[in-house]
């Protein structure tokens, strides 16, 4: 589990430690934290897995691919969303 790492300092918990301690797969970790649909996991089994990351103070890391994936969902998003100024817009709010 989380514990020493050679250098002293205390090993951040991993997915691999979440599903020790939850008697689960990390698949199935994995489809808890992401909410993946139809992974027809029990509340009962969820509930020990939240239980078990919550004990282990276990973060996902942000990796590359998940910062690039929520990029793309933020462009994705529908323009009334999203705040832009024209450049004549921006040049007539400091003429004021």
């Amino acid at each position: 589990m989380a514990g020493e790492s050679k250098r002293g300092r205390a090993k951040k918990p991993s997915m691999y430690d979440v599903a020790r301690l939850a008697g689960v797969s990390q698949t199935a970790v994995s489809f808890v934290v992401n909410d993946v649909p139809d992974a027809n996991i029990p509340q009962e089994t969820k509930d020990r897995i939240w239980a078990a990351i919550k004990e282990l103070g276990w973060r996902p890391k942000l990796t590359a691919k998940t910062a690039i994936e929520w990029t793309i969902d933020w462009y994705k998003q529908p323009a009334e969303n999203l705040i832009y100024f024209t450049f004549q817009q921006i040049k007539d709010y400091f003429a004021l």
